[in-house]
């Protein structure tokens, strides 16, 4: 069973949702995955790795084929569907569903049990809504879509099921909003582990991102919570009784850097379970949460861009440094650059670069050569520090329009160059800024 809440950071749910967290870490030993670390800006970018295993270009998908169903995918539910899993999904929300929002969503129902259509039909009725509180008469909206996964679960709780639950009205753009909601999912997983719902099923309890808007966006502590969401996996007791290894391997990677891509290899290696593993340490960019992870791990190695790497180790620089003001150009000419494929939006210029740093690599990254794997005495060879790439992350402000954009500008040390590298992020509110463009990019963007 897998339950996503819209933008709460691991930092936020400390903050905000108490109750649940206590619950789950001191009744339900949940391991908590301190080094969850998003791989995208919002949140179809990251749901797309952790049910199919691919970046989004992979799939292939991109806005060239918006307008084209999205059923030829081969999502989790549908791995776990061939395999005799009763599937389910459900989300609020309708007009900003993961895979409609400015996509064609699913031609046919994705799932055995789908809400899709009740909740499109409940958002033309304006009568029961109270928009200020997310409620649906007197009962909170979050509460009604826990109440359909738990009818689920109870109905289904003796066979195999694959559940996806994301809530996201509540949480999307208010900073404090997961508090309102502490005590709803508190008393869902505690009513689910009393009514013994869970003796044979495995827990994903995640966000997308933390919160990407607003005035806590524009601190350093708002970048890195952007950044990393909250994770938790909660297995049956009796799992970590009969398997301790495993139990180990989940302890020890709660503690390592970990993508949407492992949560993907960890419902396969659920889905096809072996007892008699062999312990050993996995390197691939998609690692179950069964198998240890090395310590030694980098964003380089799970392929994640270095705008969104939380391990960095950041100076802060000057925002009249030469390397912050070539780096902010090259933002705004890349900026332009994509603006260029309409006639009817501004040409952005810049008008102050807010706050610049310095991405360093450690250089044991960078000279190191060889080594000799021994396990006593175990030797590293070092040797002259290579040219590298150098990443500045910018966060400036352009006119007219007054955007707040953040973005990672490399610098290559050997042929002396600048180049955005990936996404940029708008962090302040756009309002109808955007109408120059059709483009949903291009719209995150703009004016």
């Amino acid at each position: 069973m897998m339950l996503g809440v819209e933008s709460v950071s691991q930092i936020n749910m400390i903050r905000y949702m108490t109750e649940t967290r206590k619950y789950l870490l001191q009744n339900m030993s949940a391991i908590e995955l301190l080094g969850y670390n998003k791989l995208a800006d919002n949140t179809f970018p990251n749901i797309v790795p952790m049910t199919t295993g691919k970046y989004l270009e992979e799939l292939p998908w991109n806005e060239t084929v918006k307008d084209v169903p999205l059923d030829k995918h081969d999502f989790m539910w549908n791995k776990y569907s061939r395999e005799g899993y009763r599937t389910f999904y459900a989300e609020d929300a309708p007009k900003i569903a993961i895979f409609d929002y400015h996509k064609a969503g699913f031609e046919r129902p994705a799932t055995d049990y789908y809400n899709r259509h009740l909740s499109v039909a409940m958002e033309k009725e304006y009568e029961p809504w109270n928009t200020d509180n997310n409620c649906i008469y007197a009962r909170p909206e979050t509460a009604f879509i826990l109440d359909y996964l738990k009818q689920f679960m109870t109905v289904f709780k003796s066979d195999p099921y694959f559940a996806f639950t994301f809530i996201s009205r509540l949480t999307h753009d208010r900073m404090e909003r997961p508090a309102m909601a502490d005590r709803l999912y508190k008393d869902f997983f505690e009513n689910l582990s009393k009514g013994n719902n869970l003796n044979n099923t495995v827990l994903f309890f995640f966000s997308d991102h933390g919160i990407r808007f607003g005035k806590v966006r524009e601190t350093f502590i708002g970048k890195l919570e952007e950044r990393l969401p909250f994770g938790f996996f909660i297995f049956p007791k009796w799992f970590y009784e009969k398997y301790p290894n495993l139990k180990r391997n989940l302890e020890t990677n709660s503690r390592r850097l970990t993508t949407p891509f492992d949560i993907y290899a960890t419902l396969m290696d659920i889905l096809h379970f072996k007892s008699n593993r062999k312990e050993k340490i996995h390197k691939s960019r998609s690692t179950s949460l069964l198998d240890e992870i090395p310590e030694s791990r980098t964003c380089n190695d799970v392929d994640m861009l270095p705008h969104w790497c939380s391990c960095a180790d950041h100076e802060m620089l000057s925002t009249k440094a030469e390397s912050a003001v070539q780096s902010a150009k090259q933002m705004i000419l890349e900026l332009n650059q994509q603006l260029n494929k309409t006639t009817v939006c501004e040409t952005l210029y810049l008008n102050e670069i807010k706050l610049a740093s310095k991405l360093i690599l450690p250089n044991k990254v960078l000279t190191f050569k060889s080594s000799d794997w021994d396990v006593i005495n175990r030797t590293v060879v070092f040797g002259n520090r290579i040219d590298s790439y150098v990443d500045y992350q910018l966060m400036l402000e352009t006119k007219p329009g007054g955007a707040l954009f953040e973005g990672t500008v490399r610098y290559n040390e050997k042929y002396k160059t600048y180049k955005l590298m990936g996404e940029v992020s708008r962090i302040n509110m756009y309002g109808s800024q955007s109408h120059c463009v059709n483009d949903s990019h291009l719209k995150d963007l703009l004016l």
